[in-house]
């Protein structure tokens, strides 16, 4: 990727910032406790490739940075070493999507930022309750 010029990203923040704001319509009624089928399918086609082919290698492949292992739903409950990495419903309150859109480090992906249409997904999937198929590595070690 690019690096963005300081418009840009000014410009970049902005939108995102604006299109987080907006609510998730929401197909299905939804406790606080059922993840959604539609989250279920968000994380089969969006989150669990985009979550694989750029976050994995730091977070639960070969190693795991920041005490962050995202191989399982578990890994994104536990308290990492800055905080909580999510909250499922509460996009919002998830530290995570702070640090893919780089308004906190550590800023993720550390050298380039996850597409606008990347981060609303994550937001989403968070949003109807984070729902895992299968762990993202078939592994029984633990992540280094």
């Amino acid at each position: 990727m690019t690096s963005c010029s300081i418009p840009s990203r000014a410009l970049r923040a902005a939108v995102l910032t604006l299109a987080l704001a907006m609510p998730v319509p929401r197909a299905e009624a939804v406790t606080p406790t059922e993840p959604t089928e539609a989250g279920l399918q968000l994380f089969r086609t969006k989150v669990r490739p985009m979550l694989t082919a750029r976050c994995l290698e730091c977070h639960g492949g070969k190693r795991t940075k920041g005490n962050f292992d995202m191989r399982t739903r578990d890994g994104w409950l536990k308290k990492a070493k800055h905080d909580t990495p999510m909250v499922p419903f509460a996009s919002e309150k998830s530290h995570v999507m702070l640090q893919v859109q780089h308004l906190e480090k550590p800023k993720m992906p550390p050298k380039e930022f996850l597409t606008v249409e990347q981060i609303l997904d994550l937001g989403r999937w968070i949003d109807q309750g984070a729902p895992y198929d299968a762990p993202l590595v078939w592994e029984d070690r633990p992540a280094r």
